[in-house]
């Protein structure tokens, strides 16, 4: 089943803006009144998933994904393709903080690397290698940085996901994420070194922004953190460097929205505002299985279908 370029939707599928394009799947979005299924037999392709959007091309993944054959009540993200292409099997090898990381205590607090492998179609293939207090910059120095490059090679994934220790004082943690628009600091520098390693091994290097602390405005809504510049500094490097990148700030605070100020408590742990109980965990695990199932279809490939 062939894959009809981009610039061909908008004569198919009118008023479908293109989001990207890459092998076996193309990504657009279709009005109110349309279904995913009939735009993407209009480009004589089938629907792989879809997703309720917030805006054009941002897919609202912390909702949920609707059925391929359901006629959205709002516009949709739709992901078309061949439902039959291969993709090649790829670890997964996880490096960051305490957020991600082997800190599990049965019962009381996780990580959502810690709960990724039940996600996954070989729970065997992802290798949680984060690092409880670990920033960009002391990473380099700890023994799961050595584990993971161990790790590293062709049909490997290596998810990158920092900033929460950043931002501290400290010197052997502190990096500094440069101001807008560029954001050339510290940050970029470090989340590049890993970047490189990556690539230089053959490995896909794939870079998630920081999870959203349990922070509310007056009126109920998640906030700015302490740490949003570093969010930002994680968008524009993916978006120089042509990256694939999780959103996983983005989709942990709609989350938080969703739940509001007292049904969020449920996800974090010991009663504080970043780590998570096993549930929130989880929770933060799927949302990030969904939004990569949004970025890459051979990423989400190495995952098992989510309702």
């Amino acid at each position: 089943m062939p894959l009809p370029t981009c610039a061909m939707i908008a004569e198919a599928v009118p008023g479908a803006p293109t989001c990207r394009e890459e092998p076996a799947r193309c990504s657009l979005t279709v009005p109110t009144s349309a279904s995913c299924t009939a735009a993407c037999e209009a480009m004589g392709t089938s629907c792989l998933r879809a997703y309720p959007q917030t805006s054009d091309c941002v897919p609202a993944v912390e909702l949920g994904s609707l059925a391929c054959d359901a006629t959205p009540i709002s516009p949709a993200f739709c992901q078309c393709g061949d439902p039959a292409a291969t993709h090649p099997e790829m670890a997964i090898v996880t490096i960051g903080d305490s957020t991600m990381a082997n800190q599990y205590q049965p019962g009381i607090e996780s990580g959502w690397g810690d709960e990724l492998p039940p996600f996954a179609v070989r729970p065997e293939d992802i290798h949680n290698q984060g690092s409880s207090g670990a920033s960009s910059l002391d990473f380099e120095t700890r023994q799961s940085w050595l584990d993971a490059q161990a790790l590293l090679g062709p049909n490997v994934y290596l998810l990158i996901q920092f900033g929460h220790n950043d931002t501290s004082t400290d010197p052997e943690r502190h990096t500094d994420p440069g101001v807008p628009p560029d954001y050339l600091g510290t940050y970029r520098d470090r989340l590049m070194f890993y970047v490189d390693a990556a690539e230089k091994a053959g490995a896909t290097p794939v870079l998630l922004t920081s999870l959203g602390n349990m922070d509310f405005n007056a009126d109920g809504t998640s906030q700015d953190s302490y740490m949003n510049d570093y969010v930002l500094a994680a968008r524009k490097l993916a978006a120089d460097e042509g990256l694939p990148l999780i959103d996983a700030n983005r989709v942990s605070r709609a989350e938080y929205d969703r739940l509001g100020p007292v049904d969020t408590i449920a996800l974090y742990s010991n009663d504080e505002t970043t780590h998570f109980s096993p549930a929130g965990a989880t929770r933060m695990a799927e949302l990030i299985v969904r939004a990569g199932c949004v970025e890459s279809e051979t990423l989400c490939a190495q995952f098992l279908p989510l309702p």
